[in-house]
């Protein structure tokens, strides 16, 4: 069950925290992002998700609007590809968010193809 993993993972990854409150965190937490973007937080989900017996894979969003790169994770469950977007919140200042980043669920799920996130990305590579 992703649910269950995706849960564990927030219980347990001690930057998660961060990324749920962002933008809305102190000046250190939001220069230590920087260390733990989107890529990182996304390299230690495949990692945590493959320990356990997931199928996940990273995967390169690039080419938007607003947005060169960016990192989710693909999880494989029942022939059904699920997108988990650890670091959305920080496209809360895309010239026209898609989305309210503030209010939407954390993490940021979706589910269809790689390219269906709401940035607009329109390349993908899967590492």
């Amino acid at each position: 069950m992703i649910a269950a993993l995706i849960a564990d993972f927030a219980a347990n990854d001690p930057d998660v925290d961060v990324w749920a409150r962002y933008p809305d965190v102190s000046e250190a937490e939001d220069e230590h992002t920087d260390d733990v973007d989107c890529k990182v937080m996304s390299e230690r989900f495949v990692q945590y998700a493959h320990r356990r017996g997931y199928a996940a894979q990273l995967v390169r969003l690039t080419d938007a609007p607003d947005a060169y790169v960016h990192y989710v994770v693909a999880l494989t469950d029942d022939h059904r590809q699920t997108f988990v977007d650890w670091t959305y919140r920080q496209f809360h200042n895309l010239a026209e968010p898609v989305l309210d980043v503030r209010n939407a669920p954390f993490p940021f799920i979706y589910t269809g193809e790689a390219l269906d996130h709401p940035a607009g990305f329109t390349q993908t590579e899967w590492l």
